[in-house]
């Protein structure tokens, strides 16, 4: 015999393992029901960042490819949408117990709606590298006032990589943590598979590990870098002269700090919760009350925070400006917003 179901039997223990499959867990309406509105959230964000995604296309003829990497915000969107995708698709086979037959296909299922998220991430914080001197050039162009060494400060006393290095380093980063998650996660599944619960128990926790190590280093880049990013935009802010372009600056302000604080605090909660789970994961199982704690924050906490980023982007993007519109005598009206973290040097007419 195969399948999820008689690896639970031959252990001491029922393991509830509501991360794979909920049949067998003892309060399975429970794990239903969570599963059912992180569902009903992925199809809320799917809708809404694809919208987002239509619209700055229309409206910006924006990209999400700019030749070498994603670009910031539509690339952020893009893999939101794949993401959602896999999460879709993975749900529905949980909840139908479709691929009960098929241990291996169903760990595959897992990490293809598991590591979106880290490229979506990446690929935002990859346009800080971007952002960071494009906002302290335009800084000083507002002040007219040639660069000293004290006002240089982020070319000096900082590592800020040049566009091809950043492009490297996103690569290299995607190609090295992918394989360093899904290699344990099909280990594991043969393991699963012909019920050896050593090798198992060796590589599941590799696995979550390996993703807490990954969400470690965005969260240390996103902290250091997007703080960098808000005190240069607050600053071009308090220097500028024009309302309509320090509306433009607080608009982008407004962004990034949405971004950095919403990721960073799901980031810190995940890699706490993904290193207590890979190393005890055992006992989390065994306990009914900690393991519907663990489901909760780790099934719907994500999706919160990825409703929370679209929603604010949806109402600054589409709701906002017609909110705020200008009179039609307005030529600033037609001017397209400050770009958002777009991954190109100069600044051009169809960014958004």
């Amino acid at each position: 015999m195969n399948g999820l179901n008689d690896t639970m039997i031959t252990t001491d223990v029922t393991e509830c393992r509501w991360e794979i499959k909920i049949e067998g867990c003892k309060d399975a309406s429970f794990f239903r029901i969570i599963i059912g509105i992180t569902l009903t959230l992925h199809i809320i964000v799917f809708i809404i960042s694809t919208s987002l995604l239509l619209y700055r296309k229309i409206r910006c003829n924006s990209v999400i490819w700019n030749g070498q990497c994603f670009t910031a915000l539509d690339g952020f969107l893009f893999w939101a949408d794949i993401w959602c995708i896999g999460r879709i698709i993975f749900i529905i086979d949980e909840l139908g117990n479709f691929t009960k037959g098929s241990i291996i296909f169903r760990y595959i299922l897992f990490e293809i709606m598991a590591f979106p998220p880290i490229i979506a991430v990446a690929t935002y914080t990859s346009g800080l590298f971007y952002a960071i001197p494009r906002i302290n050039f335009n800084r000083h162009s507002i002040t007219q006032e040639p660069t000293t060494p004290k006002q240089d400060f982020i070319k000096n006393q900082i590592y800020l990589p040049r566009p091809h290095v950043v492009s490297h380093f996103y690569w290299i980063f995607i190609i090295f943590f992918f394989i360093m998650t899904f290699v344990p996660l099909i280990i594991a599944a043969i393991a699963e598979q012909n019920n050896n619960d050593k090798l198992k128990d060796i590589f599941w926790p590799i696995h979550f590990l390996t993703y807490a190590i990954s969400f470690g280093l965005l969260t240390i880049v996103l902290t250091y870098y997007g703080r960098m990013l808000v005190r240069l935009t607050e600053k071009s802010v308090s220097l500028s002269n024009d309302e309509f372009e320090k509306q433009k600056y607080k608009i982008f302000l407004y962004k990034i700090r949405l971004f950095n604080v919403t990721l960073s605090f799901v980031f810190i909660l995940y890699i706490l919760g993904l290193t207590i789970f890979a190393l005890w994961r055992k006992q989390i199982y065994s306990y009914e009350m900690i393991n519907k704690i663990f489901a909760f924050m780790i099934e719907i906490m994500s999706v919160v925070a990825a409703l929370i980023i679209v929603c604010a982007l949806f109402y600054n993007e589409i709701i906002a400006p017609i909110i705020t519109l200008a009179g039609p005598n307005d030529e600033k009206n037609n001017d397209p917003p400050i770009s958002d973290f777009d991954d190109s040097i100069i600044i051009s007419e169809q960014e958004c």
